[in-house]
């Protein structure tokens, strides 16, 4: 076998192991480690040296980091699949609205049993935090009473000082949203696993087409987004654990071709 270099892995795919369907693929990788491993139990003399070796349990995985979060990577960490829901209410709405004349305008159309769409303004004071003031939701405005006309997406109040501001959740509808679930009964996908990587034939200085294949992986449901305020947007890490060929034995192969000799 010539001597190879190998710089990184540029896209890996997840297939279904039966159809070969493909489930996901991630092309924006901005690390990736490739480790291979057994366990070893030593054999010692009453001195302490080792004097033989018995070696057991072969592993190996691949894991990094997506410098995107995706959707379909996180459906098989969950075990789940990406569901696109039409006409959804799911969504909640986070506004502040200001008051003018006892009255304000929601950005959208609220939804839910009549009278019932908003159901509660939090009044806000002038640092954003919210008051003890809480108003409810009514078929007609009163003191403490506000109304909501979802035809004209209109709040109507009853004495509020002009510049008043409120907080309101409520839920509009989406003509497209996609949902993601994490049942607790459900556990990640094992799947065909196939990594495109980069190598080079040292000696002839010329990139090689190579691939590393293992029949049945299985991607860990374990994985953290690093989030905070002004700073680089989360990696969304995975690894995947190679699982042994049940026709073979065998946890991996790594594929390499020149694309001259491609047909």
């Amino acid at each position: 076998m010539r001597e190879l270099g190998i710089q990184k892995v540029m896209k890996i795919r997840v297939k279904d192991t039966v159809t070969k369907e493909l489930k996901v693929e991630l092309k924006r990788l901005q690390e990736s480690t490739f480790t291979n491993g057994q366990e070893t139990v030593f054999l010692t003399n009453g001195d302490g040296v080792y004097s033989a070796s018995f070696d057991h349990s072969k592993m190996a995985s691949i894991s990094g980091s997506n410098t995107r979060i995706s959707g379909d990577l996180l459906a098989l960490q969950v075990g789940s699949e990406v569901q696109e829901l039409t006409n959804s209410t799911l969504y909640e709405r986070r506004e502040v609205v200001t008051i003018t004349g006892n009255t304000a305008t929601t950005e959208f159309i609220g939804t839910g049993t009549a009278d019932e769409e908003i159901k509660f303004m939090y009044e806000l004071d002038s640092n954003g935090n919210k008051t003890s003031i809480v108003l409810t939701q009514g078929a007609i405005t009163a003191s403490g009473v506000f109304a909501y006309d979802t035809g004209t997406k209109a709040i109507t109040t009853t004495s509020v000082a002009d510049g008043t501001s409120f907080l309101i959740l409520y839920y509009p509808t989406a003509s497209k949203l996609e949902k993601i679930s994490n049942l607790a009964e459900n556990i990640s996908y094992t799947g065909e696993i196939i990594a495109d990587c980069l190598f080079k034939d040292v000696c002839a200085d010329k990139l090689v087409l190579g691939q590393i294949v293992a029949t049945k992986g299985h991607i860990s449901g374990a994985f953290e987004w690093a989030l905070s305020e002004g700073g680089n947007p989360a990696l969304h890490d995975f690894k995947v654990d190679f699982l042994e060929n049940c026709a073979d034995g065998n946890l991996w192969d790594i594929l390499l071709a020149d694309e001259a000799d491609l047909l």
